[in-house]
C-alpha cells in the first residue's frame, strides 16, 4: 500500500491543519480530507479519478497563466 499525504494551512488563514492523504483501497482511489476537527471521505474509481486529474491539471493551468480575467 502507497498512502500519500499533503499537509497545507487549510481554508481559514490562521488554520494550518489541513491534510489531505491518498491511498489505494480495493481498486480505488480513496481520500481522505482533514481540517481541524472536520473530515472527509472520498472513494473514486479509476475513470473518476482520471477525471479529477485532468480538472485539476486545467486549474493549475489556468493559475500558472494568470487565472480568469487575470485574477
Amino acid at each position: 500500500m502507497v498512502r500519500i499525504i499533503f499537509y497545507g494551512r487549510g481554508i481559514e488563514p490562521n488554520n494550518y491543519s489541513a491534510q489531505i492523504e491518498c491511498e489505494l483501497e480495493c481498486n480505488e482511489i480513496a481520500l481522505s480530507i482533514k481540517e481541524g476537527d472536520r473530515q472527509l471521505f472520498i472513494s473514486l474509481d479509476k475513470s473518476t479519478a482520471i477525471r479529477l486529474a485532468k480538472k485539476l491539471r486545467t486549474e493549475i493551468n489556468r493559475i500558472q497563466e494568470g487565472g480568469i480575467n487575470g485574477k
